[in-house]
């Protein structure tokens, strides 16, 4: 689906940062991190759990 993002220029403030881009593989090898799970079994079993309710 495709998604159009607007931005309000009202609602934004002088300190907000415009365009924050992060690097999890370069935080991964700095703390030699692995996730436990996978993200698509995450979100199965929250989706299986929502739907079960």
């Amino acid at each position: 689906m495709p998604v159009e993002l607007k931005l309000a220029p009202s609602r934004l403030r002088a300190v907000d940062v415009p365009t924050l881009v992060g690097a999890p593989g370069a935080l991964r090898a700095a703390l030699r991190w692995q996730p436990a799970y996978a993200w698509g079994e995450t979100i199965g079993d929250v989706l299986d759990d929502a739907r079960s309710r």
